[in-house]
């Protein structure tokens, strides 16, 4: 059989061929092994999302250090050593109270407000035989939240200002007066106008659950000359008297002028209370939490009860709206009223 040959230009061909199949094949291993060398190679320049991955560990690791160093030698930056190593001021519920009892003692005497001779009134208490404490109510600083909590968890035999209970009397508690005297007495209070702030949104403002019982307030405006007819809001439910906080404002104050007109005692002035009795623990709404676990370290109760968790306050928004929407006097005679509550209570008048 003859032998094939291939033309020059076939020949030719096929070493091109072969030939560029080699180089392929040897190009591909060279450059895997390149790319494997090169990753480690101190010059290689990574992809745009290694570099940022490499430039946030950088700075990560450069952050820690810088800190550390700066806490261990503090002449290089003084203003850091004190910003990282700032004590944390415990709250000291106890000290706070103590200091609580004197601001009051002091604005007592400075007002001439002496202790009463009289048996303590406890038709506002809430009195436990079994944990040994008197917790005086104070209305809207959680007064409904403490009946619950220490009548229905707590204690359910305790007696007093609970769910009707009426008045309470030495009768009543089997108890002597001295007897009495060696129960915990407490008792909380809130920023004056702050409550009188909270009970308007609770009870009077006409979206509030309670504003079918309004009728009261807007007879007493109209009666006494704040406005002349009644302003009504309709609801799906049907009209609510549409009262605005400066109206409420203006009828407190009627009250005061009008001592013979029974006041709420949810925006009645409180702070006289600490002037005529003693207190083992005062707390404030303010500091709910911290307190109400101190008044059940101080009961002895704390390791089995603790207070319900505390919901978020809208107060701060509502309370600076409804301040700031009263005219000057209105805001001014206001605060007058309330001035004995703020000596007393140890709160700070606000400013607008």
């Amino acid at each position: 059989m003859a032998e094939q040959r291939f033309s020059p230009k076939k020949q030719l061909l096929i070493l091109v061929i072969v030939t560029l199949t080699f180089l392929v094949v040897y190009h591909k291993k060279w450059i895997m092994t390149l790319n494997l060398d090169q990753l480690n190679a101190p010059g290689y320049q990574k992809s745009t999302r290694e570099q940022q991955r490499s430039m946030e560990a950088q700075e990560t690791n450069h952050t820690t250090v810088e800190i550390a160093r700066k806490v261990e030698n503090p002449t290089q930056n003084p203003e850091m050593y004190v910003r990282e190593n700032v004590k944390t001021i415990t709250y000291d519920c106890q000290k706070v109270s103590q200091q609580r009892m004197e601001t009051a003692r002091q604005a007592c005497l400075a007002n001439n407000i002496t202790p009463s001779k009289k048996p303590r009134h406890i038709g506002s208490l809430i009195v436990s035989n079994k944990y040994k404490f008197m917790f005086e109510l104070t209305p809207k600083v959680s007064s409904t939240c403490w009946k619950h909590f220490l009548h229905d968890v707590v204690d359910p035999q305790c007696m007093g200002n609970v769910y009707g209970d009426g008045m309470l009397n030495t009768v009543k508690l089997n108890k002597t007066i001295e007897e009495l005297e060696e129960y915990k007495k407490t008792i909380f209070f809130r920023e004056p106008l702050e409550r009188l702030v909270s009970y308007y949104y609770s009870i009077v403002h006409y979206t509030s659950v309670f504003a079918g019982r309004n009728k009261e307030f807007n007879d007493l405006i109209i009666r006494s000359g704040i406005r002349n007819h009644s302003v009504m809001h309709s609801k799906p439910k049907g009209d609510i008297y549409n009262i605005t906080f400066s109206e409420f404002a203006q009828m407190v104050l009627f009250y005061k002028a009008n001592s013979s007109i029974s006041m709420s005692g949810h925006y009645q002035r409180v702070g006289y209370k600490l002037c005529l009795h003693d207190y083992d623990f005062i707390g404030h709404f303010e500091t709910l939490a911290e307190d109400a676990e101190c008044f059940l370290k101080l009961i002895n109760i704390a390791d089995h009860y603790s207070f319900p968790e505390i919901h978020v306050q809208k107060g701060n928004v509502r309370f600076n709206e409804s301040l700031k929407s009263l005219p000057r006097n209105i805001l001014r005679d206001l605060i007058e009223f309330y001035r004995l509550d703020y000596e007393i209570l140890g709160y700070k008048i606000p400013k607008f």
